[in-house]
């Protein structure tokens, strides 16, 4: 079978697979190394981010005077 319009037939993905990963047998484990590197690097940029927002709100309430207003005017 060929690839019609740019389409990988099975046996060419396959091949292309074996190519990539299957060539060099610390090649798969290397990849997961990436991939866990990637998973763990935006853990961290999403718990930055997070902890950003929280900082950001935290300030604008301490900005704020609502709070002393609501404390001495109860």
């Amino acid at each position: 079978m060929t690839a019609v319009c740019g389409v990988l037939t099975h046996q060419q993905l396959h091949d292309l697979f074996a190519d990539l990963f299957i060539a060099n047998g610390l090649t798969v484990s290397y990849a997961l190394m990436g991939v866990l590197l990637l998973v763990f690097s935006d853990w961290g940029a999403v718990a930055k981010l997070n902890n950003d927002v929280h900082e950001y709100e935290d300030q604008m309430r301490r900005n704020s005077n609502i709070e002393d207003i609501e404390q001495y005017t109860r």
